[in-house]
């Protein structure tokens, strides 16, 4: 079997996808997802003709992470394609880890990094803290050979600080849930609360500036993933 290559099949696919999903929600009992006024997907997979490359690296996030994945990439073209998987669905929306499983069944990632805590501010905190277990669920299933790491979400300035007791606790909540597990925290939120001027007037993203310090925590966090993977032994 050649394992660079993913073995899924579309039923797989699906079948997963549906038991990523709440039972509840399937059968309609459930109360609908909490959407916002825009929500959006974007995908964005290089080296698409080569499904051979590796080490393939996986950014997952919002468009905190759009913005820092060019330099990722640039960052980590010497090592391997780096492909990213941006969208609006926060932790608590069920389509998020159907939408990762899509993406997850189309390529062998190596190693896949996560950042996802800046959207669904219609979930509690505690509706974010039940969803981090299905997400993984649906990263594990579909590429069980793959380096986690999870970051922190960033710290937020302006009209937009009064999110921060809520950053806050998503990441409290994120980190006792990783506890003991074999993730890696990469802590842009740490990054960013040390150098607040690097936000954006809009409060919540960054300048480009500081959208470079966190690709440069990327870029370190993934190759120490690479490196503790060859490492590893087979």
């Amino acid at each position: 079997m050649d394992r660079r290559r993913p073995q899924f099949v579309l039923p797989a696919l699906l079948a997963a996808a549906a038991a990523l999903t709440p039972s509840a929600l399937l059968a309609g009992d459930a109360p609908a997802p909490k959407r916002e006024g825009i929500e959006w997907i974007d995908a964005w997979v290089v080296q698409g003709d080569h499904p051979e490359a590796t080490p393939r690296i996986l950014l997952i996030g919002d468009s905190i992470t759009r913005a820092y994945y060019d330099e990722v990439r640039k960052g980590l073209e010497a090592i391997g394609p780096c492909d990213r998987l941006a969208t609006s669905a926060s932790l608590g929306d069920p389509a998020l880890p159907a939408t990762v499983a899509l993406l997850l069944a189309q390529r062998r990632y190596d190693v896949i990094h996560l950042n996802n805590g800046m959207h669904g501010w219609g979930y509690s905190e505690a509706e974010y803290a039940a969803a981090i277990a299905p997400l993984l669920a649906a990263v594990r299933s579909l590429a069980p050979q793959a380096r986690l790491i999870w970051a922190t979400t960033t710290p937020t300035a302006g009209g937009s600080a009064m999110l921060n007791p809520r950053i806050d606790e998503r990441n409290r909540l994120l980190l006792a849930a990783l506890t003991g597990q074999a993730i890696a925290i990469d802590d842009l939120h740490a990054v960013i609360a040390a150098d607040p001027a690097q936000i954006s007037k809009d409060g919540v993203h960054m300048l480009p500036s500081g959208s470079n310090h966190l690709a440069a925590s990327v870029v370190a966090a993934v190759k120490t993933a690479l490196a503790q993977s060859a490492g590893a032994p087979h």
